[in-house]
């Protein structure tokens, strides 16, 4: 289960600012309430956009989810869940990107 996420790994490689900076994170991080730390690393091409990751229990098993904006250089934003799966940080569902890079998706 998941005891804290956070977004990190700082990165410059999308340059869309619209939350007051020029830098966006590249990595979503777990600790879960056993202690394992798990990262979801996303390829060059893609950031997370987004000031903090959103833990909420989607589909009511008991069990937090991971709600974040993930952006991609040329298709834009999406919203992301990522959740534990066999002891791994995945991503679960996303909505489809809204097709324009540099357009922020406010969740």
């Amino acid at each position: 289960m998941v005891a804290a996420a956070w977004l990190a790994a700082p990165t410059g490689r999308y340059a869309h600012g619209v939350l007051g900076d020029a830098l966006e994170a590249g990595v979503l991080a777990v600790d879960t309430r056993d202690g394992t730390r798990l990262r979801f690393v996303l390829p060059a091409r893609r950031v997370f956009e987004d000031l903090v990751p959103r833990l909420v229990d989607l589909d009511g098993d008991g069990r937090d989810e991971i709600v974040v904006v993930e952006s991609d250089r040329d298709l834009g934003a999406s919203l992301a869940v990522f959740g534990l799966v066999d002891g791994a940080l995945q991503r679960r569902a996303a909505s489809p990107f809204i097709g324009r890079a540099k357009r922020w998706l406010n969740p």
